[in-house]
């Protein structure tokens, strides 16, 4: 690995050894000292009092985790001698995770034993992730630690995760493992999502009537509300609340079209359409059910952040409303953004009246809002700098959107939230979210969209920038996904079922060209069609390891034509693939939701045909097999929401044949 060397310490050449760790993401600082810390029976982690009993509580979870991994048994309950790792606290901290709270640590292992110190029980919590991601396989015992001393901290203190359960009803279960991999990564903010207009997914007592008729009955109840945020703050992941105001609302409107401006809506947005609805800001019922409804969100979740969305989006029925024509006149405001920015006040006026700071988008970038207003850039860098400008303080999504089906290598290469901003403002920037909103067949899908490609942006968001190797992230990125499965996480088992789902017994040959597809970039914001989606589009990881792999011996190759063995390595994987439309002719059209794919598979053999005719080109090659391979290739659009992944590993053979 090639881990940049600004974050490892002096001593880091000369004790070997901290290149090789798999820990993402990477601490602040790492040095590697000699010898290693021996696993030979269940490893026990004792926790000092002061910690208090979230910690007690993570410390077993450590040990049920790693007696999965290891396959050594759960510490009895009076064990007896040293614990494998020892604990501290110096202060018990806060009863619940909190912008700023002390999430730095350090780690020293030696052969004699571990020991994590951390000023505030969050600071152990992260640790303990750490330490567990050490364990590895041993030479000279069972399992071992590698001796090593780790001083570590965030980069960022919102490292979040948006998940939008509005369009696509998440189940509990998977919003708790869902935590448990965030956890992993030390992200510490699940963003939620409640409503929109496909859904209004939170049970309200104070109005039943708006999960009742706007949830197609799948919305999540008081009681697991609850569960959830007691869940999150036992791993220190804070958990922020988003209700969307003033739209999309057609979900409020089906019970409550009084509310809205103009006709109300007797459908939600099943297919992801915008339905343009919104709430009428010149009634000051709005007002009211808001102030009731907002107080009852803010005594379901003890953040102190509030999402009432206000995006600066079109909203049709605003510009069909005479009645808003003749309110904005009334009140001297110019245009829909004038209407928006007054409606904006009024409702931070709410938020703050229940105890809880406004998160908006753009429609916060107005002034004369509370300076503890965070403004969330979903879009533009500009506007990042601009609500900054404003004093306002802000989180960034904008480059980290995991419906885009970007490859991980493209997040890390993102800019961190605020990079490019004057000192000051840069200042004021508390971090970021990875977005998950509609690239979801089904909720089992959750997994592959944000495993382990989530966990690169945790990297960008919690270590310094230095750490910035996109082959080294690859290589960590690969440990991780396989330890993230151990926590309960789906996003490799998923794929095999979802393939045993769509070919049964023939799953096997379905996966030769499912491993080499990826889904299509998809457009911000994503449209959610579900039954698209049902087919090998929602099978496929985000990003191929197996054509990232074949990438990399193409380099090596035109790196070093001579060398041994690599041309013929090569020539072995573009012949598999050749064939693959005869191979799985009669497999894709004898099922339903695989025949579209048909041109997919005949696709990726004429790629596969392409980048074979270049290669015995590269170098010296002649006649006319090379006079075929340099002639310019067509450029298909995506097959059944699919590209051949390979695809640009081929071109670079034929640019190599063309001698350019």
């Amino acid at each position: 690995m090639a881990l940049a060397g600004a974050l490892v310490a002096v001593g880091l050449a000369a004790a070997g050894g901290a290149q090789e760790l798999s820990l993402l993401p990477w601490p602040a600082s790492v040095e590697a000292r000699a010898g290693e810390l021996a696993i030979r029976e269940p490893p026990r982690v004792a926790s000092a009092a002061r910690c208090g009993a979230r910690v007690e509580r993570a410390a077993r979870r450590i040990e049920a985790r790693l007696a999965r991994q290891t396959g050594l048994p759960l510490p009895s309950p009076r064990p007896a001698g040293r614990p494998a790792l020892d604990v501290t606290c110096g202060s018990p901290g806060e009863p619940l995770p909190h912008v700023g709270m002390d999430e730095g640590y350090t780690l020293t292992v030696s052969p004699e034993g571990a020991r994590l110190e951390a000023a505030e029980p969050w600071g152990a919590l992260r640790g303990l992730e750490t330490f567990a991601q050490l364990v590895e396989p041993g030479g000279s015992s069972a399992f071992r630690v590698r001796a090593v001393r780790i001083e570590d901290r965030p980069r960022f203190p919102w490292r979040g995760l948006m998940i939008d359960a509005s369009r696509l009803f998440v189940p509990v279960e998977a919003l708790e493992r869902t935590l448990e991999g965030m956890a992993a990564v030390k992200l510490n903010v699940l963003h939620w999502r409640l409503t929109g207009d496909e859904g209004f997914r939170l049970e309200s007592r104070r109005h039943p009537e708006l999960h009742r008729l706007g949830s197609d009955g799948l919305y999540y109840t008081q009681a697991q509300v609850a569960a959830v945020v007691a869940y999150a703050a036992d791993r220190g992941i804070r958990v922020v609340p988003e209700v969307d105001t003033p739209g999309p609302v057609a979900s409020w409107l089906a019970s409550h079209p009084e509310l809205g401006a103009g006709p109300g809506s007797e459908r939600t947005g099943r297919d992801g359409g915008a339905l343009g609805a919104a709430l009428d800001p010149s009634k000051e019922e709005v007002y009211r059910f808001l102030d009731g409804l907002l107080g009852e969100v803010a005594d379901l979740f003890p953040d102190a952040y509030l999402h009432a969305g206000v995006d600066e989006t079109r909203r049709a029925s605003w510009e069909a409303s005479e009645r808003l024509l003749g309110f904005r006149k009334e009140r001297g405001l110019q245009d829909d953004r004038a209407l928006l920015a007054y409606f904006t006040r009024r409702v931070s006026g709410i938020v703050a009246g229940h105890g809880r700071r406004l998160i908006g988008g753009e429609g916060v970038l107005e002034p004369g809002l509370p300076k503890g207003t965070v403004f969330h850039s979903r879009r533009a860098a500009g506007a990042l700098a601009a609500g900054t400008g404003l004093g306002y303080l802000a989180i960034e999504s904008g480059g980290f959107s995991l419906d885009r089906m970007w490859p991980a290598s493209h997040y890390y290469a993102s800019d961190a939230p605020g990079e490019r901003l004057p000192e000051a403002a840069g200042a004021r920037v508390l971090g970021g979210e990875a977005t998950v909103r509609a690239a979801l067949p089904t909720p089992a899908s959750l997994d592959s969209r944000l495993w382990p490609r989530a966990a690169a942006i945790a990297e960008r968001l919690w270590s310094p920038g230095e750490v910035a190797d996109v082959d080294d992230l690859y290589e960590r990125l690969d440990a991780v996904g396989f330890a993230l499965e151990w926590l309960g996480l789906e996003h490799r088992s998923g794929y095999e079922r979802a393939l045993q789902r769509l070919a049964g017994r023939q799953h096997e040959a379905l996966r030769t060209l499912a491993d080499v597809v990826e889904p299509a970039e998809a457009p911000e914001p994503p449209s959610l069609a579900p039954q698209a989606l049902l087919g090998l589009a929602g099978a496929v990881p985000p990003e191929s390891g197996v054509a990232r792999a074949f990438g990399r011996q193409v380099e090596a190759l035109l790196a070093d034509p001579g060398r041994p063995g690599a041309r013929d390595a090569i020539r072995a994987r573009l012949r598999e693939w050749q064939g693959l439309d005869n191979r799985l002719l009669p497999l894709l059209e004898s099922r339903e939701l695989l025949r579209e794919c048909v041109p997919l598979a005949a696709e990726a053999s004429a790629v596969a045909a392409r980048g074979l005719a270049a290669l015995e080109c590269v170098g010296e090659g002649k006649g006319e097999s090379c006079r075929r391979a340099r002639a310019p290739g067509r450029e298909p659009g995506p097959v059944c929401g699919l590209v051949v992944a390979y695809r640009p590993a081929v071109e670079r053979l034929v640019e190599a044949a063309a001698g350019r």
